[in-house]
């Protein structure tokens, strides 16, 4: 259901697997993740925070995972959560997973050129992911990079990969 953006419908899902099984550190990382996407941030916080305290109990790539996501959303501490995303993208070079992260964080700290590399290989890796490619298009808005951004844009589309949030992209661009 998540996959398919129903992330509403997610949410009593992963619930139940969290009273099932209360040491299931991944049940409340991606409880988590279905709160952020719905605009519930109290209620993330709250699963990072559990996800965080059983991350041992996980594999690396979703230890980093999940420290990654608890300095982001629960400490607030941008510089630790991209000191993990590229821990975790050195260590796992072919997972596109923390490439979206790492690229949008790199943007919103003021480093957008060190984005747009990251952002390219999310794009290389993510073909299909809307945000991958917005991502990568806002950072090269903020580099003054506006052909590139459009290139990347119709990039997008020409993979069918066309959202509302890429003409929203494209519409910022021709203001600027």
């Amino acid at each position: 259901t998540a996959s398919q953006g129903k992330y509403g419908e997610t949410i009593p899902l992963l619930q139940r697997v969290v009273e099932m099984d209360p040491q299931f550190a991944i049940a409340d990382y991606q409880l988590g993740l279905m709160y952020v996407s719905i605009g519930e941030p109290e209620l993330a916080v709250a699963s990072f925070g559990k996800a965080y305290e059983l991350r041992e109990s996980v594999d690396e790539q979703d230890r980093l995972a999940i420290i990654s996501m608890y300095y982001e959303k629960v400490l607030g501490d941008y510089t630790q959560a991209i000191k993990y995303l590229k821990q975790w993208s050195e260590l796992y070079p072919r997972s596109a997973a923390p490439l979206g992260s790492l690229a949008d964080l790199e943007t919103q700290v003021g480093r957008a050129d060190l984005a747009i590399a990251v952002g390219k290989r999310d794009v290389d890796l993510n073909q299909k992911s809307v945000t991958a490619y917005t991502t990568l298009a806002r950072a090269q808005m903020r580099m003054g990079q506006l052909e590139e951004a459009v290139q990347t844009c119709s990039l997008a589309m020409s993979r069918e990969v066309d959202d509302a949030s890429i003409h929203v992209l494209l519409y910022q661009i021709g203001y600027l």
